[in-house]
């Protein structure tokens, strides 16, 4: 594992853990936790944001067990009545599978095929119990989709982002944005980084959204910053952000001071200086010239001939 992968594992475990504490002190009174919204929500996002992380990552084991605690606490969030002594007993035992996992991953550096066979197979009739348990007490079931064939997980590829929606689509981007830093610092590599960005800035036309990524592409667009300085920074904004927007909190992405400083400086997008570009070409690069430093140019004259391309 080279050193921007290892990064971004770390970032991914210390941030797991944080969720599954907050996931292990609302099951302690889950009956309680069900009659307060906040606390229920609480839950959800926390399973949401260890299932996407996984997703970025690859772990699809730990993707499949969060997003089963993930679907039951959906269940809870719409009908708090459904929770029980008995409903509360088998979301320990998903927690604990995730936390079994979790802590190999962490132990190990990897998780291998046949333990997290083991983990699956053990997991999988507690999440069908939980799952019938909720719906005959509500009279409903989970909206999000349950993998029924838990060993397709073990061989499914990755989808492109254009066969999904936004929300794997983001997962997918952020996949392809990992791989590109794992790949040898060359400016054409830097280019395909900028391009995957773009992607990603083009999937919301949400201010916050599109000024991070702008952010992200400043940092990135600057030759010294090398790829290990930006993997974990880069990524950590984005998959922060993506959790964000994901729940539908999108104007609450913000930029963080690691990257702000990788960028030079973060500009307020409500206060930035307008430019004047004359329609004759020639004058209106001297004019862009003489507004944006190098690497801003460089991710300008990315984004244009993305632009052509595309039209």
């Amino acid at each position: 594992m080279d050193a921007e992968q290892q990064q971004v594992l770390e970032y991914f475990i210390e941030e797991a853990r944080e969720n599954l504490d907050t996931i292990e002190k609302g099951l302690m009174d889950l009956v309680a936790t069900s009659q307060d919204s906040e606390r229920i929500n609480e839950l959800f996002r926390s399973a949401h944001s260890v299932k996407g992380g996984a997703a970025m990552l690859g772990l699809q084991s730990i993707q499949h067990v969060a997003h089963r605690l993930e679907d039951g606490f959906k269940v809870l969030r719409d009908q708090p009545d459904v929770a029980s002594p008995e409903a509360q007993s088998l979301f320990l035992q998903g927690f604990d599978f995730l936390c079994n996992l979790l802590e190999h991953l962490q132990n190990n550096g990897e998780l291998e095929t046949e333990y997290t066979r083991q983990i699956l197979e053990q997991s999988d009739p507690a999440f069908t119990e939980l799952q019938n348990l909720l719906a005959a007490a509500g009279q409903a079931t989970p909206s999000a989709p349950r993998i029924d064939r838990w060993e397709s997980l073990l061989a499914t590829p990755t989808a492109t982002a254009a066969s999904m929606g936004a929300d794997d689509a983001v997962t997918a981007l952020l996949q392809q944005l990992l791989e590109h830093f794992r790949a040898e610092e060359t400016t054409e590599q830097r280019q395909q980084i900028l391009h995957t960005c773009q992607q990603l800035r083009n999937l919301s036309s949400e201010p916050a959204w599109q000024y991070l990524l702008d952010i992200c592409s400043r940092a990135i667009a600057k030759p010294e910053n090398s790829f290990a300085q930006l993997a974990a920074v880069v990524v950590r904004n984005l998959k922060q952000a993506s959790d964000q927007w994901q729940l539908g909190r999108a104007d609450q992405v913000a930029v963080t001071p690691a990257l702000a400083r990788l960028a030079g400086g973060a500009i307020d997008p409500y206060t930035a200086t307008v430019v004047s570009i004359p329609i004759e070409p020639q004058e209106a690069a001297r004019a862009l010239a003489a507004s944006f430093e190098r690497s801003q140019l460089l991710v300008l004259a990315t984004q244009l001939v993305q632009v052509l391309r595309e039209g």
